[in-house]
């Protein structure tokens, strides 16, 4: 059970991610982005010049380009070079009395 009072939302991330036996996949990604954070990561625009112009497609490019399973930090830092959403800065707002 993860005790979500304590932990921050990258910690909640985190245990989140490594709960996954196999490879993570873009819809899990969005899933948990969309639970911890409250952004639909589906309706953001994609900030790479690709062909792969869908978020989900190019969450799946990003993966397929590390090759093996991801961390946490892993998966934020491709969320942030894909869609230029910083999860750690903002996970470190939480309790700041700021809001975006």
């Amino acid at each position: 059970m993860i005790e979500k009072d304590t932990m921050t939302k990258v910690d909640i991330m985190d245990k989140y991610i490594d709960s996954y036996q196999e490879k993570i996949t873009s819809s899990e990604i969005c899933s948990i982005v969309k639970t911890i954070f409250n952004f639909d990561l589906e309706t953001k625009p994609v900030l790479l010049s690709s062909p792969r112009g869908t978020a989900k497609m190019a969450i799946e490019s990003g993966i397929a380009q590390y090759g093996t399973n991801l961390s946490g930090a892993e998966v934020r830092k491709l969320i942030n070079y894909i869609f230029g959403i910083n999860l750690d800065a903002i996970s470190s707002l939480d309790g700041s009395r700021i809001s975006l």
